[in-house]
């Protein structure tokens, strides 16, 4: 799809425009989003940043280097898991922990 110059601009005015509107926005109401911070601070520590740690399954993971640090390799790990030919038994214990905790928690 080509744009024009104009649209380009035009859009990018739209985009200032509504950045503006928010700011005056939060201005008018600094005590609602005040409010709302610790919400929004408890999802990103407890909900965002754990999901850091999944990248750890297409690493060739390196204590030393650490999670970003280390080589990647994409699928390789979940390959070596299904080839190994404990997949299976691996996730049918799963299962029947889960299903477990579940009864003995209900």
């Amino acid at each position: 799809m080509n744009y024009s110059e104009d649209s380009y601009v035009k859009k990018a005015n739209k985009k200032n425009a509504s950045i503006k509107l928010l700011i005056e926005d939060i201005g008018k109401h600094k005590g609602l989003y005040l409010m709302v911070l610790p919400a929004v601070i408890f999802f990103l520590i407890f909900s965002y940043t754990p999901m850091v740690g999944a990248i750890i399954a297409f690493k060739n993971y390196n204590v030393s280097k650490g999670i970003f640090g280390s080589p990647w390799a994409g699928f390789d790990n979940f390959k070596f898991f299904f080839m190994s030919g404990s997949a299976w038994t691996l996730t049918k214990n799963t299962m029947l922990y889960n299903l477990a905790f579940l009864v003995v928690n209900v």
